[in-house]
């Protein structure tokens, strides 16, 4: 059990919130376009909402980078196994974006 003087106050409020953007390229280059998307906003006390606009924020990867986001992973290449190339399977070329605003709350 945490010490009570460990016990984060009002003022002791991170100063910088993250934001996580999800993006599913249509090809494993960063400038290839965007097919899918989800965006994860930390700096707002808001409800997450599974209601997306329908253009994604960003036209490429590259665009978002330009833009102050930081890209923190890329999904691996998946290998096709012979017999099973037509299989649906999850979205390939994920990449994981995040940057810092300032916390508007502190």
């Amino acid at each position: 059990m945490p010490h009570m003087d460990k016990i984060p106050k009002d003022h002791d409020v991170p100063k910088q919130r993250q934001q996580v953007l999800q993006l599913w390229l249509q090809g494993p280059n960063l400038d290839a376009s965007v097919v899918a998307w989800s965006i994860y906003d930390g700096a707002t006390r808001e409800a997450p909402t599974d209601v997306l606009p329908d253009k994604p924020p960003y036209a490429s990867a590259i665009q978002a980078m330009r833009d102050g986001w930081r890209v923190i992973g890329i999904a691996p290449a998946r290998v096709s196994i012979p017999g099973h190339e037509f299989r649906t399977s999850f979205l390939q070329h994920e990449i994981v974006l995040e940057r810092l605003l300032e916390n508007v709350h502190v």
